[in-house]
């Protein structure tokens, strides 16, 4: 009789140990699912947050390069604006001091339609006016 109380009670015993084993992987394997998913949602706004500074690099860089290429197109046109300003001046000292010959060679050079045109009418209608 006592041996068999001491094997129940080595049952029992035993019983609960296997149940506080079983509730304690059955815990870990709770607590791992969890940290899987922790790390999975760490990573991937770990990867939005890299994403999110990359592109606002990128855009940064756009931003520049396109203001390179504004400033280069702007800086063209103001040259090319002084350009014709300085050629219409001389122009018009070539007309002041009457070098007729200069005058037209400008004109022609200049390729104004419509310098050049009232230009050759001037011209058609001295020459119907001459004979």
């Amino acid at each position: 009789a006592y041996q068999h109380g001491l094997a129940k009670q080595r049952s029992t015993v035993l019983r609960a140990e296997r149940a506080r084993r079983e509730e304690f992987e059955r815990k870990r394997m709770v607590h791992d699912a969890k940290m899987k998913v922790l790390q999975a949602r760490r990573k991937f706004l770990g990867e939005v947050s890299t994403h999110q500074v990359e592109w606002r690099m990128e855009r940064t860089n756009d931003y520049k390069r396109l203001k390179v290429r504004n400033d280069h197109v702007s800086q063209w046109h103001r040259e090319e604006r002084k350009r014709r300003s300085r050629a219409e001046r001389s122009r018009i000292n070539a007309l002041k001091t009457e070098n007729m010959e200069e005058y037209i060679r400008m004109i022609q050079e200049s390729k104004n339609e419509r310098i050049n045109t009232v230009l050759s009418r001037t011209d058609d209608i001295l020459l119907q006016l001459g004979n």
